[in-house]
């Protein structure tokens, strides 16, 4: 089997799963590359869940459904992991005035994945106002994190991680945000992201209360991530898209996800992320929706097509986080501007000298 045949078959199991369906029929898979493939997505226990429910032909190897049972519960025990150090953060951070939000897999992976085993994550993602930002460090760091790149993140960046002290952690990694976007979105997307903060709800997740994007603005993020941060490579993404639309569908207006893609001048990255997830799992994207998006971005037009999208979403082309953004960014301007702020940020970073290199003595016989 090749690596693009386990990734057709990635893609009907995920229909399946999505759709409840009680069958599914593959062509003969190679299970192994089949198993590589879907680690590869971070996939193996959405298959776990459909192969327990489903019949499936031809019938998967003890050892494949043993290793997906093992993925799955792995996925569990970190997925349990990352909720208690988010009860723990957030409780810190509440007693000390500060609010936050919680971004991407955690929150979806409580609120629309129903097991929260089903979407594996890295970190914790939370999103905190700028000015915020030294006080939640504060706090991070009586909790024994540290952020050795806090500073520069600051002035550079939209987010900075802190790790857990200590050569063993079973703690996540903290991914703290200041703004929803980094420059790759484009200088307008900044706009919508301060209205999208505004417009939040609030959740609970676990012990903790905090807030979360509304659907209409969840679904714009999701996409832009895919695009911007991703170069519309990875199914758990979509996966993420397609159940938004299937259990938020009634609370997602499209007029807004229209205005907000517009306002953010990001419409075709939105396009071309909701053709991806309509053309990769079969998710319920609303044609008009997809559209009206494509009318107002030359990028979106162009590229929210399946041949084209279907490539990205198989196989990274080289550069793939950096060209794809740029080609869904609905204004030359905004490219050209992205443009210079990397070549400005790699400029600087060029100049700096580290600190940890000692001057070099021309002194003979120096040593």
């Amino acid at each position: 089997m090749r690596r693009s045949a386990a990734f057709d078959a990635l893609c009907r199991c995920g229909r399946a799963w999505l759709a409840g369906a009680e069958t599914v029929t593959l062509s003969p898979p190679d299970w192994d590359v089949l198993l590589g493939r879907a680690r590869h997505e971070r996939l193996t226990p959405v298959l776990h869940a459909l192969f327990a429910r489903a019949r499936v032909t031809p019938v998967p190897p003890a050892r494949f459904v043993e290793a997906l049972a093992q993925d799955h519960r792995a996925s569990l025990g970190r997925s349990l992991l990352r909720l208690a150090a988010l009860e723990e953060v957030v409780a810190r951070l509440q007693g000390q005035g500060i609010q936050t939000m919680v971004l991407k897999g955690l929150s979806l992976a409580e609120t629309l994945y129903g097991d929260p085993a089903l979407r594996p994550m890295d970190d914790v993602d939370l999103l905190v106002s700028r000015h915020e930002a030294r006080a939640v460090r504060d706090v991070l760091s009586g909790l024994g994190y540290a952020a050795p790149s806090f500073e520069d993140d600051v002035r550079r960046r939209a987010a900075t991680e802190f790790v857990p002290a200590g050569p063993v952690s079973t703690r996540p990694v903290i991914d703290l945000h200041w703004t929803l976007v980094d420059d790759k979105s484009g200088p307008a997307a900044w706009r919508w992201a301060a209205h999208a903060a505004e417009r939040s709800r609030t959740v609970t997740l676990g012990h903790a209360t905090v807030g979360a994007l509304a659907p209409a603005d969840a679904l714009v993020h999701a996409c832009l991530h895919l695009v911007a941060n991703h170069g519309l490579g990875g199914l758990l993404w979509y996966c993420d898209i397609a159940l938004m639309l299937d259990r938020w569908g009634d609370e997602i207006d499209p007029d807004a996800v229209v205005d907000a893609a517009t306002t953010a001048r990001v419409a075709g990255a939105v396009a071309v992320a909701l053709a991806g997830a309509c053309d990769t799992l079969g998710a319920p994207v609303p044609p008009a929706l997809v559209a009206a998006l494509r009318r107002r971005s030359i990028g979106g037009a162009l590229l929210a097509h399946r041949p084209v999208i279907h490539r990205l979403a198989r196989r990274p082309v080289p550069f793939q986080d950096y060209v794809v953004p740029l080609l869904m960014l609905d204004h030359p301007r905004d490219a050209a501007w992205v443009v210079a702020r990397r070549l400005g940020a790699a400029r600087r970073e060029s100049c700096e000298v580290p600190r940890t290199v000692p001057p070099v003595s021309n002194a003979a016989g120096s040593g």
